[in-house]
Parts: structure tokens; C-alpha cells; sequence
């Protein structure tokens, strides 16, 4: 069984690795999805994040990742990391062969929440 001292290890090497280059979020958005995942079929290393994300699904992994880079992106997290850390979620499935349907599906939820929010707003003015 694969821990997650593991995987923030391993994310927070590869994080001080790409900060190296420019700032981390414009790193992964350069690489993109299909750059990262060849970048992680590539490491030998990345097997640990494979098995944990296998066990522990999307939403830890997402927590793992970012308590592995939050002390390199310091006060400009936000927005842009969560739109970065997309990025490696879905270069993650790819190098892993997996799928993660829990991460989707309240992506989902929260669009329809905030889609019949807008809707109630709009016909609150008529």
C-alpha cells in the first residue's frame, strides 16, 4: 500500500523541479495535460502516485498534490492552482489508465447548483 507521505513527496519534487523554470502554474499550463502525462509515464518514480490514486481516489489525491505545492505557490493560490491542478489531475488519469468519476460528478453538481442559483436570480427580476 502506497501512503501519502509518498505521493506529497513526489509531488513536491516535481513542484520544486517545475518552479525552477518559471512560476508553477504557467508551467503546467505550458506542458499541458498530454506534456505531463508523458512526463509521468516516463518517471519511474510515478508508480507511487498510481497506487495511491488507485486507493485513495480523486478527491485525496487532489489534497495530496496540494499540500505538496501550497509553499511554492505561497500567496497567489487560487483560481489559477485549481485550474492548474486540473491539469494534473487529468495527466494523472492518463499516465495511470484511470478514470475518476467522484471529482466529475460534484464538478457536475456544483454547475447545476450554480446554474438553478442563476435561474432563481433571473426570475426573482421579472
Amino acid at each position: 500500500m502506497t501512503n501519502e507521505a509518498s505521493v506529497i513527496g513526489y509531488f513536491s519534487e516535481k513542484g520544486r523541479t517545475w518552479s525552477m523554470y518559471q512560476p508553477l502554474e504557467q508551467y503546467i499550463k505550458q506542458k499541458g495535460r498530454d506534456g505531463l502525462a508523458n512526463e509521468f509515464r516516463n518517471d519511474p518514480g510515478f508508480r507511487v502516485v498510481c497506487e495511491y490514486a488507485k486507493e485513495a481516489g480523486e478527491l485525496q489525491l487532489r489534497s495530496e498534490i496540494t499540500k505538496s505545492v501550497e509553499e511554492l505557490v505561497g500567496i497567489m493560490f487560487g483560481l489559477p492552482f485549481v485550474g492548474a491542478l486540473d491539469i494534473i489531475i487529468g495527466a494523472v488519469e492518463d499516465a495511470c489508465g484511470t478514470t475518476f468519476l467522484a471529482g466529475k460528478l460534484i464538478k457536475s453538481g456544483l454547475i447545476i447548483l450554480a446554474l438553478a442559483g442563476l435561474g432563481a436570480i433571473l426570475k426573482g427580476k421579472k
